[in-house]
């Protein structure tokens, strides 16, 4: 029942907007999204995106909210809470082809762990990153894009048991944005 609530409210809320648009469907850069959603995967399993209110200028953009979950098995995961903030750069003047660059702060669980002969787990885990992304974002309508994101979260914060260095978790994810 809740998913389709959520899935009509979305419905919606993309048509108030489709309705509110311009009759030649001009692509502006500092529309709001309002959602993206993605999948993909990476080094720590596959997985998707979920992210709310993206706020865009001409030179800025932030990404406020977005949760992130990896899973390949118990002893390797990521689940983290993400907020980016960057510069987009427009590479065609009807502003429909954009790549962002961005950076900003992460915050969860993102765990490789191996087991030793023992059967103990042995392995790094960081609760504090801080991730580098690169997106290409292309404008579709002027409410609705799809987009392909290379992420990499370099650890802040971190513990280790037996493990000589830590491996980032790199993922690269395709979606939709409105």
């Amino acid at each position: 029942m809740k998913k389709k609530i959520f899935i009509i409210l979305l419905v919606f809320i993309s048509l108030i907007r489709l309705s509110a648009g311009e009759p030649d469907n001009k692509i502006s850069r500092t529309d709001t999204e309002w959602m993206a959603l993605s999948g993909g995967g990476g080094t720590h399993g596959p997985g998707g995106n979920i992210s709310f209110f993206t706020v865009r200028q001409d030179l800025f953009f932030w990404e406020i909210f977005r949760l992130q979950a990896t899973f390949l098995n118990e002893d390797v995961f990521s689940f983290n809470v993400k907020s980016i903030y960057g510069i987009p750069l427009f590479v065609t003047k009807d502003n429909r082809n954009e790549f962002r660059f961005g950076t900003g702060i992460s915050a969860g669980l993102s765990f490789k762990f191996v087991r030793d002969e023992k059967n103990r787990m042995n392995g790094i885990g960081s609760i504090l990153n801080i991730p580098v992304e690169i997106t290409y974002v292309n404008h579709v309508f002027r409410f609705f894009s799809l987009s392909a994101t290379i992420s990499v979260d370099f650890p802040v914060h971190f513990g280790y048991d037996d493990q000589k260095y830590y491996i980032p978790a790199i993922n690269g994810f395709l979606g939709f944005r409105i």
